[in-house]
Formats: structure tokens, C-alpha cells, sequence
């Protein structure tokens, strides 16, 4: 998107991130801590490695 902002004439981009806290000891949030437990994302292998 900053690409076509920035061809279209946008001057500068920036993005915002937002954030939120979930409370692990709140039950209806027991689903997504089960899901995230277990990371996904591995800070030691390389976007460009296959398999």
C-alpha cells in the first residue's frame, strides 16, 4: 500500500500500529492463549528457507 500511496503522490506514509492486551485469566479469551501458545514464528529461521 505505501507503494501505491507514494506513486499516486502521497508525499510520505506512514503506518500505525495498534495494539491490545489480552488477560489470560479471562475464560473467553482461554481460545486465542490456546492458539498462541505455541509460536508460530521463528526469529532463528529465514523467510527465504522452504519446508
Amino acid at each position: 500500500m505505501a507503494y501505491a500511496l507514494k506513486v499516486t503522490g502521497a508525499a510520505s506514509v506512514a503506518a500505525v500500529v495498534l495494539g491490545r492486551h489480552v488477560d489470560p485469566t479471562y475464560a473467553p479469551a482461554r481460545r486465542l492463549m490456546d492458539a498462541i501458545a505455541e509460536p508460530v514464528f521463528d526469529p532463528t529461521r529465514c523467510a527465504t528457507e522452504t519446508g
